[in-house]
């Protein structure tokens, strides 16, 4: 699997999405019961991303809600991910950061997703939250 300069994206397979941003893989496994009504949500617990603000501060999270359909996100590589922006030299603002989540997710499940950043900005006490739909 290639990434192009155009951020076009590019599937590794079928049941995998390659990032443009990070070329972090994020996978999927199979619905066993697709014609259930399943909705899913992903909340993780955000690590420092950028080692020179320290942001998003502890307790900093990340919300991943879709309605399944013949997939779900793969919870290791959703993990592993997240961890692919730590220090990343583009994505470094939050709301940039909850939107290439929210394309990437959406990209590799073929559903629309919401994905929703609660982020805690100590040094400027402030907490941001945004709310992506793609």
């Amino acid at each position: 699997m290639t990434t192009s300069t155009d951020h076009t994206y590019v599937p590794a397979d079928a049941n995998s999405y390659t990032s443009p941003d990070t070329g972090a893989v994020l996978k999927t496994i199979a619905n066993p019961h697709p014609h259930f009504q399943s909705w899913q949500e992903h909340v993780l617990t955000l690590p420092e991303l950028c080692p020179a603000s320290h942001n998003p501060g502890a307790g900093s999270t990340l919300a991943i809600r879709y309605q399944a359909t013949q997939r779900f996100l793969e919870v290791f590589s959703l993990s592993a991910y997240i961890q692919a922006f730590i220090g990343h030299k583009t994505v470094r603002d939050v709301e940039m950061l909850t939107q290439v989540i929210a394309r990437d997710c959406a990209a590799v499940l073929h559903i629309a997703v919401e994905v929703e950043g609660c982020f805690e900005l100590p040094a400027l006490g402030q907490r941001v939250t945004t709310r992506v739909q793609a």
